[in-house]
């Protein structure tokens, strides 16, 4: 049967407490919260909002979206992970970093894991708030320069197992 898989963005390597850090993946992380919690873009996610997602001190440390790490966004990044566990949406991991994963979607064979990665779940709530927006994120006027240059990108990894 013929069929597509959406996109999935991913971070290179981690962001948060013990992350790389990048700007570029630091700005997919901040785009992915400005997206969903704070509905900046119209698309919220009423499963998230409210002052149960909000972390210690009540406002996003992601405006501007602008690529900079923060320790503020490794409690966004816990709280949300906490929340989403709270209202039934992991089990994710608990540790204030969006790490990156391998395979997307979760489509690795060989995984024993029973936990979803935090980037899975941003992809996920993206995706359901706004398929035609989430499909094409690249080109989005909403998405700074820096990220939609990055995400113009495929990478592709080996289907052997």
């Amino acid at each position: 049967m013929a069929y597509t898989v959406a996109p999935f963005y991913n971070v290179g390597s981690s962001v948060g407490r013990v992350g790389m850090n990048r700007p570029e993946d630091v700005m997919l992380v901040q785009y992915f919260f400005s997206s969903f919690s704070i509905d900046s873009f119209g698309w919220g996610i009423p499963l998230l909002n409210g002052p149960d997602f909000m972390p210690a001190g009540g406002f996003a440390p992601i405006y501007p979206i602008n690529g900079l790490y923060t320790p503020p966004l490794t409690d966004w990044i816990l709280s949300f992970q906490i929340t989403a566990n709270q209202k039934g949406l992991g089990p994710l991991v608990t540790d204030g970093v969006v790490s990156h994963v391998e395979s997307a979607w979760g489509n690795n064979q060989r995984s024993v894991s029973h936990r979803w990665y935090t980037i899975y779940l941003f992809n996920k709530l993206l995706f359901l708030a706004d398929k035609v927006r989430f499909l094409n994120l690249a080109t989005d006027s909403t998405v700074p320069p820096l990220l939609q240059n990055a995400l113009k990108f495929v990478v592709c990894s080996s289907l052997s197992g």
